[in-house]
């Protein structure tokens, strides 16, 4: 039959054939339209329908929790209610709960969950990776102590996003063993940007500062590694790192990791430091030399003349406005107003610094 249609097709005339072809792309583009249109209205009823399928369970669930919680019913009496369809949705609402509430009403609540717990887990081996990073998700806010040993090994999952996830799951305050088995797999991590990934850390506390000033020192590790530890030990305010100015100061080659040792600095850092940060001062690294004037303007009160203007004769338009500013916001507006109200070429800049609120 398909030889005869071919055969036929082509007895055609050129034009005809053209035609014909035309006709049967628009049929084809119109089928492809209709069936993109029953899709999704057939996935937008099916969304609809589970949603009021849920709402309508949320609503028979309150009550029994809320009863729960006042010990009025046994935590296993919401059982007959929970089935293995809706035993995700269910835990998920319980989560929320759990979330707002602590004491002896979350031991309650998670008593109510554990029964379904142990079927969520096993979706951990799933082969979709929004279904593994969600099952850690929601282990981690309903009893996140019991799943540390899952929550490890999940840092080795090939999926970026499980990795982060669990390692969200383990940066809980007070416990620097997980945040040292996140530190041991920073390998897996380095797609994710260095604010974000400090931030997760950071969540441990400074229980985990003795393990991050041992990795900001490690010249083995990678550059980047280190400069983690260094945001982390930002976010947590660790005047022990002052210890290590002289050493990274003075014998540190890798430009990132003193620019971010300086910024930790610019927090941290005592009249004792000044000798050590006034030597940088005689370096052409823009980065470095805006750094360390900024943290002169914070602590000293000493006269460092020589140290202010290497850094507006700076051609750097950032190492000025960081000197500017750094001499602002320590009141030394003296300096700053002798190089505003002069034939400086910096003038300009540093008189709308002056002048801004």
């Amino acid at each position: 039959m398909i030889a005869y249609y071919w055969q036929h097709f082509l007895l055609m005339s050129r034009q005809d054939q053209v035609f014909f072809i035309l006709i049967l792309s628009i049929l084809i583009l119109m089928f492809f339209v209709v069936f993109l249109g029953l899709t999704t209205f057939y996935l937008r009823i099916k969304n609809y329908l589970k949603f009021k399928k849920f709402s309508r369970l949320e609503k028979t669930w309150e009550p029994i929790l809320l009863d729960i919680l006042s010990e009025d019913r046994a935590p296993g009496e919401i059982q007959k209610y929970v089935n293995r369809d809706s035993m995700w949705q269910f835990l998920s609402y319980l989560s929320r709960y759990i979330a707002v509430v602590d004491g002896d009403a979350r031991i309650q609540l998670v008593k109510t969950g554990n029964p379904y717990i142990r079927h969520v887990v096993k979706k951990l081996r799933s082969w979709k990776v929004e279904k593994r990073a969600e099952v850690i998700s929601l282990m981690s806010r309903l009893e996140p102590e019991k799943y540390d040993v899952a929550f490890r090994h999940a840092l080795n999952d090939p999926s970026f996003l499980v990795n982060m996830v669990a390692a969200k799951a383990l940066a809980r305050k007070g416990q620097p063993e997980n945040g040292e088995a996140v530190l041991e797999n920073l390998d897996r991590f380095h797609i994710w940007s260095v604010n974000l990934l400090s931030s997760v850390i950071a969540q441990v506390g400074v229980s985990l500062a003795p393990a991050l000033r041992n990795l900001m020192l490690n010249r083995e590790k990678p550059v980047w590694q280190r400069v983690i530890a260094i945001e982390t030990l930002i976010k947590l305010y660790d005047f022990k790192s002052g210890d290590y100015c002289e050493e990274i100061c003075s014998e540190e080659e890798n430009r990132e990791v003193l620019a971010a040792y300086l910024r930790l600095m610019r927090v941290i850092a005592e009249e004792k430091h000044i000798p050590v940060i006034r030597k940088l001062c005689e370096r052409n690294d823009p980065v470095i030399l805006s750094n360390a004037v900024r943290i002169l303007t914070q602590i000293s009160t000493d006269d460092n003349e020589a140290c202010y203007k290497k850094a507006m004769d700076n051609p750097s338009i950032w190492v000025v406005i960081n000197a500017s500013w750094g001499l602002k916001e320590a009141g030394k507006l003296d300096i700053l107003r002798k190089y505003a109200y002069s034939d400086h070429p910096r003038a300009e800049l540093a008189r709308q610094v002056l002048t801004e609120v």
